[in-house]
């Protein structure tokens, strides 16, 4: 769902809704993490294959849902510092 506190008629446009619609790394790894399941494992092993940065870089906010490419060049402590702890809570 895509929500914004505009009103503005750019933010309303089918455009900008493509553009807008990400599949979050860090909710992958946390749904997995809460809600086990093998559509959860599909999403997450997408985020894995398509999310990963270079070496050292650790993973893009998330990935494109009309491409499913990278978000390029935008990585954070917040979203690798999440992903930590949901893979915390997946390892036995």
């Amino acid at each position: 769902m895509i929500s914004t506190h505009s009103n503005l008629a750019r933010y309303t446009t089918a455009e900008f809704f493509a553009r807008a619609d990400i599949i979050s790394a860090k909710a992958a790894f946390l749904w997995v993490a809460l809600y086990p399941h093998t559509y959860s494992s599909a999403v997450l092993a997408l985020i894995r294959e398509k999310a990963r940065l270079g070496e050292g870089a650790g993973f893009s906010v998330g990935i494109s849902g009309a491409t499913l490419q990278a978000i390029p060049n935008y990585s954070d402590v917040n979203t690798n510092g999440i992903i930590l702890t949901a893979i915390a809570k997946i390892l036995p």
